[in-house]
């Protein structure tokens, strides 16, 4: 058994001398030692690797620079806003002048009658009861004064920022206004009907009274309006005008 197995490796051995010493396999050996010299000629380095190893070291990436959001600028201060405020300020002036004073209807023997108490002279009392129309008035009245006042902290509030969340402030203050003026309308409209029919009533009666009437006697009483109920329908078109002109100003270019 030994003898077979050192003829064994015998005869590989000479197996690979003959497949060594072939013509084929030395040029195949050839043709890549070649190659290999050619591949290292060309991909040398033109520096040394120690001045190459910076450029493989690359450093950290950086977190891109985010500006703080900046507040929005303040509207500027335009004409048209300061007219607006102007009217929206004299509007519910005249409105709160006209709901607490007393001169809605007057008569020449001193009476003065409002929305609250009649005086004769300087002798005042509240009403006890009061008519419907007269609640009426009441009512739509202080519904003109809330929306004139948020029309009017609106516009001032414009001045310094140009939303109240997504809603312009300035939109905001032309709604107040006109409903404003609305309900300003209908209270007026209201009184001034129903005090119509009324003062008819007292001047048929005056007719009836002249015919017994003497001159030693005096004037016979006769009733109009007073300066209160002239405020009252003054406001009403000036609530309109102040939401037309703010419906006018211009928007802020950074909203």
């Amino acid at each position: 058994m030994g003898w077979s197995v050192a003829v064994g490796v015998e005869r590989a051995e000479v197996t690979e001398r003959r497949r060594v010493s072939s013509p084929h396999w030395q040029g195949l050996t050839l043709r890549g030692q070649t190659h290999g010299r050619r591949f290292a000629g060309k991909h040398k380095p033109s520096k040394p690797l120690s001045e190459l190893a910076p450029y493989f070291h690359h450093p950290p990436p950086r977190c891109p620079q985010i500006a703080a959001p900046q507040p929005p600028a303040a509207p500027a201060m335009q004409p048209l806003r300061i007219v607006s405020t102007g009217l929206a300020l004299l509007s519910l002036l005249l409105l709160l002048l006209a709901l607490g004073s007393d001169h809605w209807r007057v008569n020449n023997g001193g009476f003065v009658m409002g929305l609250w108490q009649v005086c004769y002279y300087s002798i005042c009392g509240k009403y006890t009861a009061v008519s419907d129309y007269v609640g009426a008035t009441r009512a739509f009245l202080f519904l003109a004064m809330i929306a004139g006042g948020v029309s009017s902290i609106a516009v001032i509030t414009s001045f310094f920022r140009s939303h109240l969340g997504p809603v312009p402030l300035t939109l905001v203050s032309a709604v107040g206004s006109f409903s404003a003026g609305l309900c300003a309308m209908i209270a007026m409209a209201v009184f001034t009907a129903e005090v119509a029919l009324v003062t008819a009533e007292i001047t048929v009666v005056t007719a009836e009274m002249a015919r017994f009437w003497t001159p030693d006697q005096g004037q016979l009483p006769t009733f109009s309006y007073g300066w209160s109920f002239a405020l009252g329908w003054a406001s009403f078109p000036l609530f309109l005008l102040t939401g037309a002109v703010t419906m006018f100003i211009p928007k802020d270019p950074s909203s």
